[in-house]
């Protein structure tokens, strides 16, 4: 089993802070990519049947899976760019520590 090194206590505190309890880019990019797999697989099963009920109901579940996506797609670009951020803001503390 794989063990994480030790996170820098004081980025995450800064990470907490920026944040609060919203997800980290890195996990909003996660379920972005389990609604594309998702949507796949809607795509497949919209391609194998003929049934046009069927066909309406999965082009509606595509069309807001889609829409979600981007959002979490657009949530996990801003959230990268504050992460991005308070890791600089605290590399810059550090420096000016030194």
């Amino acid at each position: 089993m794989q063990h994480e090194e030790p996170k820098d206590q004081l980025t995450e505190a800064a990470l907490g802070e920026a944040l609060g309890e919203e997800p980290r880019a890195r996990e909003l990019r996660l379920m972005a990519q389990v609604l594309a797999n998702r949507l796949q697989a809607f795509k497949n099963e919209f391609d194998e049947t003929s049934e046009p009920a069927r066909r309406d109901k999965l082009k509606r579940e595509m069309l807001k899976l889609r829409d979600q996506i981007l959002v979490l797609a657009e949530e996990a670009d801003i959230t990268q760019f504050v992460e991005d951020t308070v890791r600089l803001g605290v590399e810059m503390q550090r420096s000016e520590d030194y």
